[in-house]
């Protein structure tokens, strides 16, 4: 799956994100909630920042995977604001 993702073109993966955004932003569930958890695109992934940026001007939370520490088990969120710079 990640040989078949990586091959995408940098424009079919642009138009996919787009159109996942489009489906996303459009769900009773994205519309009805208040915090949203994405991911932060790595290894040619589709990107989230379309939805990120619609959940921002609809004045929802964003919250993005965190390492705290090396090798922990836990997966833990923290909050993304607009204009923040984020690294992989």
């Amino acid at each position: 799956m990640r040989a078949r993702r990586r091959g995408l073109s940098a424009q079919a993966r642009a138009q996919a994100s787009h159109a996942i955004a489009l489906r996303l932003t459009g769900t009773r569930l994205f519309q009805n909630s208040e915090r949203i958890a994405l991911y932060y695109a790595n290894d040619g992934e589709v990107e989230t920042f379309a939805v990120m940026r619609r959940a921002w001007a609809r004045h929802k939370r964003c919250y993005l995977p965190k390492l705290y520490r090396v090798g922990a088990r836990r997966l833990r969120f923290a909050p993304v604001h607009k204009g923040a710079k984020l690294s992989a």
